[in-house]
C-alpha cells in the first residue's frame, strides 16, 4: 500500500485514553512504527495538552524532559511544591474553567486542519475528558483506544479531575472503541498493538471493523 494524497485528505483519527502512566505515548509510538513498517502509512502523534506544555515551559521555567520523562514528571519542584504533572493539570483546569471545556479541542482542530495533508493517520495521545472523546468520535474516520494498566506501578497520582476516565457506554460508538490491557511487559504491549493494527487495517476502512 502506498501513501496517497486522497487518503491524506480524509485521514483516520486515533484517540488514546487511559489513566496517567497507562502507556498512551508508548502505544502511539508503536502504532506509528507498525503502520509504516507493515502498510507504508504515515502517522503522526499530537497531544491536546501540547499548548499547556508550551505555556508551562515558558511560565515556570521547566524543561521538555521534565514533561516527558515519567520519573521527572512526578518529582516535586521546590519553588512551587508541585510536580510538573500537577502544574500542567492545574494550568489545564484553569484554562478550561476560564475559556470553556472545548478550549483544547478547538486548538487541536486548528492544528489538524493546518496539517491535514501531512499524513494519513493522526494519533491524539491524551483523550482525558468526556467532551474530548465525543469530539474525537464525531469525526467521520475515528476510533478510540482505551489503555488499561492495573495498579499504580510508577507512583503516578490519579487524583486530578482529568483522571476520572471516560464513560465509554455514554459514547455509544461501540464498533469504534477498542481496549488494550497493558498488564504485561513492553513486548507484550507491542504484540497487542500489532494485533489491533493488523485487525483494523485488514479491511479497506479500518473504522468499520467490529
Amino acid at each position: 500500500m502506498q501513501t496517497s494524497e486522497a487518503n491524506k485528505a480524509s485521514p483516520i483519527y486515533i484517540g488514546l485514553t487511559g489513566r496517567a502512566g497507562a502507556g498512551k505515548d508508548t502505544v502511539a509510538m508503536y502504532i506509528e512504527n507498525l503502520l509504516f513498517a507493515h502498510f507504508f502509512i504515515d502517522a503522526e502523534s499530537t497531544a491536546l495538552a501540547h499548548p499547556i506544555r508550551l505555556a508551562v515551559i515558558d511560565l515556570f521555567g521547566l524543561q521538555w524532559k521534565q514533561l516527558g520523562d515519567r520519573t521527572l514528571k512526578e518529582e516535586v519542584i521546590r519553588d512551587y511544591q508541585l510536580s510538573p504533572r500537577q502544574i500542567m493539570q492545574k494550568f489545564g483546569s484553569a484554562m478550561r474553567a476560564e475559556f470553556g471545556d472545548d478550549i483544547f479541542t478547538r486548538a487541536a482542530d486548528k492544528y489538524l486542519s493546518a496539517n491535514l495533508h501531512r499524513c494519513e493517520v493522526h494519533i491524539i495521545t491524551d483523550i482525558r475528558y468526556q467532551n474530548e472523546a465525543e469530539w474525537l468520535l464525531a469525526k467521520p474516520n475515528s476510533i478510540l483506544i482505551q489503555i488499561v494498566r492495573p495498579g499504580n506501578t510508577d507512583g503516578t497520582s490519579h487524583n486530578h479531575e482529568s483522571e476520572k476516565g471516560i464513560d465509554l457506554t455514554a459514547l455509544g460508538c461501540y464498533d469504534r472503541i477498542h481496549l488494550l490491557n497493558n498488564d504485561g511487559t513492553l513486548n507484550n504491549l507491542r504484540i497487542l498493538v500489532e494485533q489491533l493494527v493488523t485487525k483494523l487495517y485488514g479491511s479497506k476502512s479500518p473504522v468499520e471493523v467490529k
